[in-house]
């Protein structure tokens, strides 16, 4: 599989994003205190999936089940410079289902971002990296590495684009290895004082398999409807979003079985409630239609969950 402006990093695991976030915390207590912002995060919860998927493998089960799920993440924020400014995450999360251990998905994820502030505009690159194991075994590792240029007009309206070169590797299935290439438009508009925004996201996908059964051409669309205020005397936020996906793969059909054609619609809305400054309840619920050529690919799904944020 060729691999374009991609790292190979194999066992990403715990110790590894501790280390990361401690590498992190080295560097804000050994810079001015005013030029880096450290950041960590505790996600606890609960998760309700009514058709538990691999939608890596197209593998839908008409099972349900209820996962525990944990989040630990480390955040970094260095101003080098007045224009100049590198950002870093670190995170690892659980999904524990209850009664189908085989759906059980642990991601640990690696992310940088560094940006320029040109006189009127930003330039930035970034590196995204995730190793997941499914049911305690090695799955699949995904890379993306992007360059990106923005900006805002008047205070209220946000212009983005990027490109980027993503690489996955499955454990078992080489097959399904996979380079792509993705284009992005993002657009932002913000109002109420900057306390509400709506934003469109238009991509478009090129991805090229090991196997050519696998190749898609792929268009996106993520609307999104985001609202903070105080209600009850706690700071709260509403997000209500759409999503549509099209990917028309290239491998030509037959009699029996026409050339593959995958659609979804996914809805969500998700409320945030701050208890105290650094503690919330995040509640999310989200509703997905699946169509496909393939017709073990058409199903419905609703996900539901419920959890306890810390930040420090």
């Amino acid at each position: 599989m060729q691999r374009l402006w991609s790292i190979k990093m194999k066992n990403i695991n715990p110790p590894l994003l501790l280390l990361s976030a401690l590498i992190g915390s080295a560097i804000a207590n050994s810079v001015h205190a005013d030029d880096v912002d450290l950041t960590w995060e505790v996600n606890s919860g609960v998760k309700h999936d009514n058709t538990l998927t691999i939608a890596e493998l197209d593998q839908v089960s008409q099972q349900s089940d209820v996962a525990l799920t944990l989040q630990a993440q480390a955040k970094v924020k260095w101003q080098i410079t007045p224009k100049l400014t590198l950002k870093s995450t670190a995170s690892y999360q659980i999904n524990d289902y209850q009664k189908y251990s085989n759906y059980d998905l642990n991601i640990a994820k690696i992310a940088f971002d560094l940006d320029y502030r040109l006189a009127d505009s930003t330039i930035g690159t970034s590196y995204y990296f995730v190793d997941a194991k499914l049911d305690k075994a090695d799955f699949l590792q995904f890379s993306q590495n992007s360059l990106y240029w923005s900006k805002l007009y008047q205070q209220h309206y946000l212009l983005r684009f990027s490109a980027d070169v993503k690489a996955k590797e499955f454990a078992n299935l080489t097959e399904r290895d996979a380079s792509s290439f993705s284009v992005s438009n993002q657009h932002f508009y913000f109002f109420n004082q900057a306390k509400s925004f709506v934003s469109l996201n238009l991509t478009a996908d090129n991805e090229n398999a090991k196997d050519n059964q696998f190749d898609f051409r792929g268009l996106g669309v993520r609307a999104l409807y985001s609202h903070s205020f105080v209600g009850w005397q706690h700071e709260q936020q509403l997000q209500l979003g759409w999503q549509y996906n099209k990917r028309d793969y290239q491998q030509a059909g037959t009699e029996e079985q026409p050339q593959r054609k995958d659609n979804s619609q996914v809805v969500d809305a998700t409320w945030l409630f701050n208890l105290t400054p650094n503690w919330s309840i995040n509640t999310k619920v989200e509703y997905g239609n699946y169509q496909s050529t393939l017709e073990n690919l058409n199903y419905d799904e609703t996900i539901t969950s419920l959890s306890l944020k810390g930040t420090f």
